[in-house]
């Protein structure tokens, strides 16, 4: 009997094991090539593309040829003085101005059929020693009149002239409006902006070096934009366009955003947050470009939408600014602070190794 009860527990016991047994996961099928398998095991690591080569390869020669970067920016700064001096002897002048810097009149005529080339051919014909503009008034792209601008001629002497070219259009006092302004005004105004300018730049290179309390990257932050300024006027010069007084308000904004960027460069490539100088110098290039990158794309939208010929010439000269301050700040200005931070890393180095 106790036999019987011990085999029937034996064998209850054993078919509880059995119960419980886990079955066996099936074996993961193997890859029969051998080529298939090596492929597999390389497509977690992938390869660097051709942007990212050429990029790596840009970031390394920007790094590396510094020197070379900053002499070839620097002789194109030569040039924009050279061209700069040279238009001043030519003409007298660094720019052209319009009759709000230089005295006047201005007549606005507000009619759209009236062409602008033929207009301003007409008047050189009969005054071809006289200082003549004539510009185009637009509503929505549309052609709504032309404004005529002289320093030298009066309504009495461009109106009769007009009419005598010009059969069909008999103008009278009714078609067109006079603005004037005196020659002496003109000329005072002008000389305050330029003073208002020069203000500016000393109170911006005052600022700098109470900031950074060290004379040379202090001033280089100053020339950098100083040369700013230089090639938007030698721009301005060779295309013949007629600066008003938003213009040089123009170039007092940008004074102010080129010291921004000098500033940025400057402050991070001598305080920076990271270990080393490079890595210092990149974080400061794409902060600073995305900057002025987004601020140029808003400019031109600004530009191309724009009725105005003052916000147009505003928009322009900024544009045209910024162009020449990503290359003095980014080029001109990095490679002298990389040259000024080498020098004084190796003569830290020469006092340690004396005492």
């Amino acid at each position: 009997m106790a036999e019987n009860e011990s085999e029937g527990e034996s064998s209850v016991s054993e078919e509880a094991v059995q119960e419980k047994k886990v079955p066996e996961k099936p074996s993961p099928k193997k890859i029969e090539n051998p080529a298939v398998e090596k492929a597999g095991s390389k497509a977690a690591v992938s390869k660097p593309g051709f942007f990212s080569n050429a990029t790596a390869a840009i970031r390394n020669d920007y790094l590396t040829n510094y020197r070379r970067n900053c002499f070839i920016v620097f002789v194109f700064a030569l040039l924009l003085l050279g061209g700069i001096a040279f238009n001043y002897f030519r003409h007298g002048e660094l720019f052209r101005k319009d009759i709000s810097l230089q005295g006047g009149v201005s007549i606005t005529i507000s009619r759209g059929d009236l062409d602008r080339t033929a207009m301003l051919n007409a008047l050189s014909k009969d005054y071809p020693k006289s200082d003549i503009n004539v510009r185009e008034l637009q509503s929505v792209g549309v052609n709504t009149g032309i404004v005529i601008e002289s320093s030298d001629l009066s309504e009495q002497q461009i109106i009769p002239s007009i009419n005598s070219n010009f059969e069909n259009l008999h103008l009278t006092a009714s078609d067109y409006t006079v603005q004037m302004m005196s020659a002496t005004l003109g000329q005072a105004f002008f000389r305050q902006t330029i003073f208002s300018v020069l203000i500016a730049f000393g109170l911006m290179a005052l600022t700098v070096f109470i900031y950074f309390r060290i004379p040379i990257p202090s001033f280089f932050v100053v020339l950098c934009a100083f040369l700013d300024v230089i090639g938007t006027v030698f721009v301005i010069s060779l295309s013949n366009m007629r600066i008003s007084s938003a213009g040089i308000s123009a170039l007092l904004v940008l004074i102010g955003y080129s010291v921004t960027t000098d500033i940025l460069l400057t402050a991070r490539a001598l305080h920076g947050r990271y270990a080393t100088l490079n890595e210092n110098i990149m974080l400061a290039l794409r902060t600073g470009m995305n900057m002025t990158l987004t601020t140029i794309a808003a400019l031109l939208a600004a530009y191309v939408f724009a009725e105005s010929e003052l916000i147009k010439q505003i928009m322009l000269i900024m544009i045209i600014g910024l162009c020449f301050d990503m290359v003095f700040t980014w080029f001109m200005n990095v490679g002298i602070l990389r040259i000024y931070l080498d020098r004084r890393e190796s003569a830290q180095k020469a006092k340690h190794n004396q005492n």
